[in-house]
């Protein structure tokens, strides 16, 4: 494989468009992870500060905003985020199906995928 080395603790794979983490074989390195708890919690706590005042949800701001554009903008913004879900999804699945079912997906490995992903459009 063709790599690059970014720095001590992240590679970049050419082929695969992917960014890696590494580690010299016995140094501890902290990979911060992300759990969908995390993230629960992260959007509680946006609509209690956000959201409490109208009493709408995350989700039902965004929708709210979605509906104040024109109907084309609509459909390419919704057909977009439906491309980009459905390619992180299937990123997701090979980095599971290549680490192993017991392997916890890092903020890094997002990050790698998103990075991708821009990259393609």
């Amino acid at each position: 494989a063709l790599v690059t080395f970014v720095d001590t603790c992240e590679l970049f794979d050419m082929e695969r468009e992917l960014s890696l983490q590494w580690r010299i074989e016995g140094k501890e390195v902290n990979i911060p992870v992300l759990t969908m708890n995390d993230i629960l919690q992260s959007q509680a706590q946006i609509e209690s500060e956000e959201g409490a005042a109208e009493g709408e949800s995350v989700e039902q701001h965004a929708v709210n905003a979605l509906n104040t554009l024109p109907m084309d903008a609509q459909q390419r913004l919704v057909a977009g985020y439906r491309d980009f879900a459905d390619n992180m999804k299937a990123r997701l699945a090979e980095i599971q199906q290549r680490e192993g079912e017991g392997y916890a997906i890092t903020a890094n490995d997002v990050t790698s995928i998103v990075d991708a992903l821009k990259k393609r459009s």
